[in-house]
Parts: structure tokens; sequence; C-alpha cells
């Protein structure tokens, strides 16, 4: 193969498959793997893979937070984020703690409900500020963190494959920006 005949081994981890999607990469950039002759890749199924819309144009700033925790900003089209509390409700994800600044922006009208696969972020109107969730139930008053509506930023949706999450506590969790 390519690799083959460029000297550079590649080792595979993850599914092996042929339809493998490869979610990351060690070393990361194309001129460390030339000078260490090796890659490591990790690939999962690409029905494993979240789809979601990110809200650029209303939460502009919480995107590009979302993306910068995600690793989107890497040279990945494929973001990871790592479960940190996982309940039927909802799924909490890590982010920055205490170095996040999440301005509010996007945050919806009291008493407006929150949508079962609506993606928030806690802003700085709460302790728990930066923190990332996932709704996985219509919820009437909290939001995808758990929070009120003034303190969340509503980032995004999953438009595709919300069972993904579902019943899973701990690990990372890979999405698509569709």
């Amino acid at each position: 193969g390519l690799l083959d005949d460029l000297g550079i081994k590649m080792v595979k981890q993850g599914d092996l498959s042929d339809n493998a999607i490869i979610v990351s990469q060690k070393p990361e950039t194309t001129i460390e793997i030339f000078e260490k002759r090796v890659v490591e890749t990790m690939a999962i199924s690409p029905d494993r893979i979240l789809r979601v819309e990110l809200f650029e144009e209303s939460a502009p700033m919480t995107v590009h937070y979302l993306k910068e925790v995600a690793g989107l900003y890497r040279n990945y089209l494929i973001g990871k984020l790592s479960i940190d509390v996982a309940i039927d409700s909802l799924t909490l994800f890590k982010g920055k703690g205490k170095k996040a600044i999440v301005k509010p922006e996007n945050t919806p009208a009291k008493g407006a409900g929150f949508e079962e696969g609506v993606i928030g972020i806690t802003n700085m109107r709460r302790p728990h500020e930066g923190a990332i969730g996932i709704r996985l139930i219509e919820d009437p008053t909290f939001g995808p963190t758990g929070e009120v509506a003034e303190s969340t930023n509503l980032v995004g949706r999953v438009t595709q494959g919300l069972e993904i999450i579902r019943g899973i506590k701990r690990g990372d969790i890979y999405f698509l920006d569709v």
C-alpha cells in the first residue's frame, strides 16, 4: 500500500474492518509521521459516530468552545467527548473545568423546554461553567447539562445516532458535524 511504499508502518487499533473510520492518529502531523516512520490509528465503526448539527450562526462562541474541547481544531473532522456523568435523562461530558469561559449565548426562552437530542453547555451563570451535555429525553425545565434555560447555551443537536449514548456510562463518544 501507499504507507508501505513510503516506508511507514501503520499500527491499527479499535475496529479493524475495511469500512471502519479512523477517528484519531498518533503522531498527529504528517511531518512527525515521516520522522518517526510509524503511525498509530484508532478506528471505529461508522454506526458508532453521532451525527450532529452545530448552531454556528446563533452560538458562534459556544461552538468554538465545543470544537476546542472536542479536538476539531486539530485537523480532525470527527470530534471526541469523554463522558463525565451519565444518567437516563442526560449525558455530561468533560469540558475545560475552571479554565472555561462561556458567556451566555443562544439561551432558550424561560419555560421553552428542552427537546431530546439537544446539545448544551453551561454558561458562566452557574458554577459548572463549561460542562457539555446532551439531553436524552425531553424536559420542560432542565437543559442538557441539568441547568435552567438562562444558564444553558444551546450549541447544537444530534441529528442521528442518539441511541449510541443511551446506556453508556463511561468512555468516549465520537461525533461528526453534518
